[in-house]
């Protein structure tokens, strides 16, 4: 790790050298960073159209923030060696003012695109105006999310196997009055969405405590008005099979009322239940696919191929 570092740094007056957070275990046993002397994931990106956006390639300004602290904790542990090298290469700024590079050079991406947007305002090319309009929204939805993110490792009482290394890419969090229905509670919430799960955390004091854990195979969501809405649970059931052997499914048409989430305004959750019902319609689809024979579009295509041509020549 620290020969990285050394690498990393001697590039650092070059501009050539980025910080990256990682998802993986280094050799210190922490989630840590990774230094690139070349242009690095982060460094390359760039905005080129809105797909870019939409195709998650920019998530890794996601995993950086969700890792920030973790990064931050491995610097304070070895920040002797970091003071003394940047004594020896003489550097004023030291190695926080690398650090908080790829959230600066995000917030920049919006403030660009608005530029541009006035620059084509006045020129007659929609089409592109358009474009451009989407994406800048999209941008700064996306650094909607950088900032919620910077929440998660600090939830306290999270299950070790709820650590963000396993819990899929996060895709927005809101805030509701919840009631939960079996012990008749009800507190501030912070609502969280995963790809894999929905986490429901309790506010105290700005600090978010973690509630409960919901995968979204077993989760419906019932929207009552635009900011009132229940969270209901598919009921597993118990069979008892011929050899004795019990068997466990979900029945879709028997629900548990979980939660109830109220929020202060319906457009502040907007984006949120966008985001959730689009999961929701993922996970019913991957759910209808299982089982299924899914052939490649090229390996159809070559035996029909073949079968025309042995009808033809025999």
């Amino acid at each position: 790790f620290l020969e990285d570092c050394v690498l990393a740094l001697e590039k650092f007056e070059e501009n050539k050298a980025f910080l990256i957070p990682f998802n993986s275990e280094d050799e210190f046993g922490a989630v840590g960073f990774r230094l690139s002397y070349s242009y690095g994931e982060l460094a390359e990106k760039r905005v080129t159209s809105h797909a870019d956006v939409k195709k998650n390639q920019f998530y890794c300004y996601v995993t950086f923030t969700m890792n920030k602290r973790a990064s931050m904790q491995l610097r304070q542990e070895h920040r002797d060696w970091f003071q003394n090298y940047q004594t020896e290469i003489q550097d004023k700024l030291g190695i926080d003012s690398f650090l908080v590079q790829p959230i600066q050079r995000l917030t920049k991406y919006p403030l660009l695109l608005k530029q541009l947007i006035s620059e084509f305002f006045g020129i007659k090319c929609k089409p592109v105006l358009t474009a451009i309009c989407k994406l800048e929204t999209r941008m700064r939805g996306l650094l909607d999310v950088v900032n919620q993110a910077e929440e998660i490792p600090y939830i306290e009482e999270l299950p070790a196997e709820l650590s963000t290394t396993n819990l899929s890419y996060f895709r927005r969090s809101a805030e509701f009055e919840a009631y939960h229905y079996r012990p008749r509670k009800k507190f501030p919430a912070k609502v969280l969405l995963f790809d894999n799960c929905l986490l429901i955390t309790e506010v105290r004091k700005k600090q978010l405590v973690y509630r409960h854990y919901y995968e979204w195979s077993a989760l419906e969501l019932r929207i009552n008005t635009k900011k009132n809405i229940t969270l209901l649970t598919k009921i597993r059931e118990t069979n008892i099979t011929n050899g004795g052997h019990e068997q466990t499914k979900q029945n879709g048409n028997h629900l548990r009322e979980e939660y109830q989430l109220v929020a202060s305004e319906a457009l502040t959750i907007a984006p949120w239940l966008r985001s959730a019902r689009k999961i929701i319609e993922c996970t019913r689809l991957e759910i209808s696919q299982k089982g299924k024979l899914s052939l490649p579009m090229d390996l159809v295509l070559g035996a029909a191929f073949s079968i025309w041509l042995i009808w033809h020549y025999l």
